[in-house]
């Protein structure tokens, strides 16, 4: 498996990628079933790429074995955003053909690596549904702690920018921590 940051020529790829694992219906991972509408649009996607270099980066794994040059098979990605001494990782993804592989657990340490060497970041933070306790014990299982804080989500906001639709209550989301290795 290989990484590196996105950029304008990963979008193609990217997209449908990211909306199948949060808004499929084959993955462990789905919430189609909790958010209907696209996870990330064309506009969006293309803000986290371009927008803030020194603050936000989406890193994107590629898997390589038996690939000839130019055919790379997109793995999925995580969205590193810089708040002070922490990192929050977020739009986490796998291909859902290779969920449930061990995949994301090397692409989830990747991202924390990258985090502590190229930022110093102490701690990895992230928001998960409160409806979803698979995920959340996922996250635990690799080290994450509950903060004992949680985020409402914020539906007015999502229904103002028309782009997604909550189809359940009580999507309220988990914030969970991780303290990261120094790897300066």
């Amino acid at each position: 498996m290989r990484h590196r940051f996105a950029t304008m020529v990963d979008i193609p790829l990217l997209l449908p990628t990211i909306n199948e694992a949060y808004r499929g219906q084959g993955g462990w991972t789905a919430e189609g079933h909790l958010v209907s509408g696209p996870r990330i649009d064309l506009e969006d996607l293309t803000h986290l790429i371009l927008d803030k270099p020194n603050e936000c980066k989406v890193l994107v794994f590629f898997e390589d074995e038996g690939r000839s040059e130019g055919s790379e098979a997109l793995l999925g990605c995580i969205k590193l955003e810089k708040m002070g001494e922490d990192v929050f990782l977020g739009l986490f993804c796998v291909s859902v053909a290779k969920q449930g592989k061990g995949v994301g657990k090397k692409m989830l340490e990747a991202a924390e690596k990258w985090a502590s060497k190229l930022w110093g970041s102490r701690h990895a933070l992230m928001t998960v549904f409160r409806v979803r306790p698979e995920l959340v014990a996922y996250y635990l299982r690799r080290g994450y702690e509950h903060t004992g804080h949680v985020e409402p989500f914020d539906y007015e906001l999502v229904q103002s920018l028309g782009k997604e639709t909550p189809l359940v209550a009580d999507l309220d989301l988990f914030v969970l921590k991780k303290i990261l290795a120094n790897e300066t």
